[in-house]
């Protein structure tokens, strides 16, 4: 049996793999109204008869994949309509007969279903029929239990990617889904296809069948992997901004790059990192980039809008846009005088220099322009240098150890700025919004301190992906070294 041909051309074929998933996109609406999976469908001999018997839409699917196909191979729609309805009845003939032949009370678990899908495509087929018929007694959350607990009591072999073809297809069927605890919301929707493909996080809580489910995905599921790709695809694919402000959406899409590129597993998921693409360059489309800029109340700040969405978009006319929009920003007569909005401290005006700088050092930018743009930078770095030097060591520090960092969960951000009740941290791998509170570790070592310690942090504001909080450390001895180290 050719499991991953969707393109049949023997009855055999009709219960592949492939032809599975063909006949769960033709039939979704189907299967879902029904509350059916494929399984069931294809192996399912009173399932088969409900269809057959429902007026004429047996007949408009295969005309739907009829036409598909000839679209790609050229032949006549009709004659190939003509070979799927044989097909299809030598394929309903066959499981009605193997059903006829199988015990009613004949079950396996485990293992042995999945020998006897080992032997030839007869005991395929019985072992389909068997599996079938315990879904089908099953409602949504019962199947996936089913699939997980034969995936867990060790199916292998073809039987087990039948059973990874199944929770695929759950994890896409609307009422299957909420049975993993998607709900409407985008954010939750991807958070939870990340932890799935094996990101760790503890800002999601437990969920017994999603921590199943994960735990199966590291054994090998290539469907269901799939099917969280286009998950993630079809959220990213959605018109409304995922933040509340398009810097805020900014910032939020940079996280998800840089999550999404921490998992192997959704490393060859292209559809997935071309809805991505696509929404960087929506970004730098002229109605959300110019509301953008407007969001931004500095040159400083726009232009580190515009540097880190410039290397993150495709070639063609909207980087080109991008980095005239740049090259205005940054050339503006007023550029260095308005810099930072009034009242910004030195220390945050030089932190965020410095991160206008860094996002300049990237190879995607002309060179001519790069070295130019910094230029202008190191000029203001200076500047505010030479204008802190006579400052009070009291001063919020601007850190530059490669391990001052603040951590949320297993996600360590940078700490570029700090003081004795303040953070700034970034960029922002994890989502926060204003007036939320989170657990906190930061760390700090240099020479005049070396310290660890756990905080309770409240968000005051997200900025161009930082963050800036406001913090209290519990220990008290840990709070007077702090002070102390401010104080000298």
């Amino acid at each position: 049996m050719r499991d991953d041909v969707s393109y049949c051309t023997t009855e055999f074929d009709f219960f592949g793999i492939g032809a599975r998933e063909l006949a769960f996109r033709v039939a979704r609406p189907y299967l879902e109204q029904e509350g059916i999976t494929t399984v069931e469908l294809v192996f399912g001999r009173l399932r088969q008869k409900v269809l057959v018997n429902d007026g004429n839409r047996l007949a408009d699917m295969l005309l739907r994949v009829a036409t598909a196909q000839c679209q790609q191979t050229r032949q006549q729609v009709p004659d190939r309509q003509e070979e799927l309805d044989r097909l299809v009845i030598a394929g309903v003939r066959r499981i009605d007969l193997l059903t006829r032949n199988i015990p009613s009370d004949f079950v396996f678990a485990g293992r042995p279903l999945s020998r006897l899908a080992a032997e030839g495509n007869e005991g395929l087929l019985q072992a389909g029929i068997i599996l079938a018929a315990q879904l089908a007694e099953a409602d949504w959350h019962g199947k996936a239990v089913l699939c997980l607990d034969l995936l867990e009591s060790g199916a292998d072999g073809l039987f087990r990617r039948h059973l990874d073809q199944t929770l695929a297809e759950l994890l896409r069927l609307t009422p299957a889904m909420e049975v993993f605890g998607f709900t409407g919301d985008r954010r939750l929707q991807i958070d939870i296809c990340l932890m799935l493909a094996g990101e760790i996080t503890r800002d999601l809580q437990d969920h017994l069948l999603r921590d199943r489910l994960q735990a199966q995905i590291d054994g090998g599921l290539n469907d269901t992997v799939s099917a969280i790709g286009e998950l993630l695809t079809e959220a990213l694919q959605q018109v409304p901004l995922l933040a509340d402000s398009v810097t805020g959406e900014q910032a939020l899409l940079l996280a998800l790059r840089d999550r999404i590129a921490t998992l192997p597993l959704l490393e060859t998921e292209q559809p997935l990192h071309d809805a991505l693409q696509r929404r960087f360059v929506r970004l730098a489309g002229a109605e959300l980039l110019n509301r953008g800029l407007t969001e931004l109340p500095a040159y400083g700040r726009k232009a580190l809008f515009l540097a880190r969405l410039y290397p993150v978009v495709g070639e063609g006319e909207a980087r080109t846009a991008l980095l005239a929009s740049l090259g205005f920003q940054m050339e503006h007569r007023d550029f260095k005088s308005t810099f930072v909005e009034p009242g910004t401290g030195r220390t945050e005006a030089l932190a965020l220099a410095q991160q206008l700088d860094l996002a300049l050092q990237d190879p995607s930018f002309p060179e001519h322009r790069r070295e130019r743009f910094r230029a202008a930078i190191t000029a203001i770095i200076t500047g505010l240098q030479q204008k802190g030097s006579g400052e009070a060591q009291r001063d919020p520090r601007v850190i530059g150890g490669a391990d001052d960092s603040v951590s949320i969960g297993n996600q360590a951000m940078r700490l570029h700025n700090w003081s004795p009740v303040g953070l700034l941290f970034g960029p922002a791998k994890v989502v926060l919004a204003p007036g939320q509170t989170v657990d906190v570790t930061v760390v700090v070592r240099n020479a005049a301190l070396d310290i660890r310690f756990a905080a309770k942090a409240e968000v005051m504001k997200m900025t161009d992906g930082m963050i800036a909080a406001r913090y209290r450390c519990a220990d008290e001895t840990m709070t007077q070294r702090i002070r102390q180290y401010f104080a000298d």
